[in-house]
């Protein structure tokens, strides 16, 4: 009769401990948001439910299925038939199409973890083309079609992405052969079959370790669209090259000095070539190189008369200087050398002249 006794009160026991937990009851369990647009911003939904048992609930966690769901909840206990809600955030920013993502909580209550869904359509931007890919190429639209890789050094290999669309009803072919581009540039990944309304990428390399030229570089790669080549529009690339000084080269370093860092060309003619040179020394400890001399006025240029010049040594470069435009001219050349030192490396001339008739 004992026994019986204390088995009765343990079911007892038993019994009250089960009928005395929390209890998350869900007004709904799923959303659907319908549609919606990107422009609209994050999308919120509250779900409500009422603790239906009798001891407080306390929520721990809410997990949603990827980062574009943001779920919220009231982080203090919810007492016996009290009501609260969980609100749901969903981004639908560059994310159009159908969607259905999950949250699970979890919590105190008898009937943790419970699931909450939500679903809709992500309605596509009217106007994400011309924000995303403002640039063309026959049809093919582009994020950019332009790229400056900066100053980088002759060592490295560069790698940057373009993002393409294709706007049209049919599926779209892009090639870019060997002979529309430089051999330092190398096309590592291609969206080649672009199907229609879909975008893709283009993955460009450029190996400045081939690249025969210093300092500014510009750049031309160009674009075959369904087998026709568009002859005026292309990806541009400039990069500005800089040597990679190495320790000794740094302990001993080569220096340029000039004469004079003015080139007065006097009075000359309009359109008539006038040449001037001038001359330089090499007050460094090592050979000296001049790797490029250029300008942004196109009208003049340089040629090293004599290069590679031992401490001590002298050589001369002769400017021809052929001006299109009557009047005062002043413009700048630039000398760039293998000189690891500042001020030597690149070393501005002034140009002076007077064009006549």
């Amino acid at each position: 009769m004992k026994k019986l006794v204390t088995v009765f009160i343990l079911i007892l026991s038993l019994s009250f401990a089960a009928y005395s937990q929390p209890k998350m009851t869900m007004k709904t369990t799923t959303h659907d948001y319908g549609n919606i647009t990107q422009e609209a911003g994050i999308a919120y939904y509250e779900f409500e439910f009422k603790n239906t048992g009798n001891k407080p609930i306390i929520i721990n966690n809410a997990e949603a299925s990827c980062g574009c769901t943001e779920p919220t909840w009231v982080k203090s206990p919810i007492l016996p038939n009290k009501s609260s809600k969980i609100t749901v955030g969903y981004d639908p920013n560059n994310s159009p199409g159908h969607f259905s993502k999950t949250i699970t909580v979890y919590s105190n209550a008898q009937n943790s973890p419970i699931e909450l869904k939500i679903l809709g359509n992500v309605v596509e931007k009217q106007n994400f083309v011309d924000e995303e890919f403002p640039k063309k190429i026959g049809e093919l639209r582009l994020d950019k079609n332009y790229l400056n890789l900066g100053n980088v050094e002759n060592t490295k290999v560069e790698r940057r992405t373009i993002n393409i669309y294709n706007p049209t009803s049919k599926k779209m072919n892009i090639k870019i052969k060997d002979s529309d581009k430089p051999a330092y540039i190398k096309i590592e990944q291609i969206s080649s079959n672009l199907a229609p309304k879909t975008k893709g990428t283009i993955v460009i390399s450029y190996n400045v370790q081939k690249v025969n030229d210093w300092d500014l570089v510009e750049s031309d790669v160009y674009l075959t669209i369904n087998n026709s080549k568009i002859k005026t529009e292309k990806i541009s690339i400039t990069a500005t090259i800089r040597e990679k000084f190495s320790a000794a080269s740094k302990a001993n370093p080569p220096k340029i000095q000039f004469t004079g860092k003015t080139l007065n060309f006097g009075n000359i003619k309009i359109s008539k070539t006038t040449s001037k040179e001038i001359q330089y020394k090499n007050i460094g400890t090592s050979e000296l190189i001049i790797r490029k001399i250029t300008s942004n006025d196109k009208t003049i240029s340089g040629q090293v008369i004599k290069n590679n010049i031992a401490p001590n040594g002298s050589g001369s470069i002769k400017f021809n200087l052929t001006p299109q435009k009557l009047g005062r001219l002043r413009t700048s050349v630039y000398v760039i050398t293998n000189s690891p030192v500042s001020g030597f490396n690149k070393v501005i001339l002034r140009v002076n002249a007077n064009v006549i008739k």
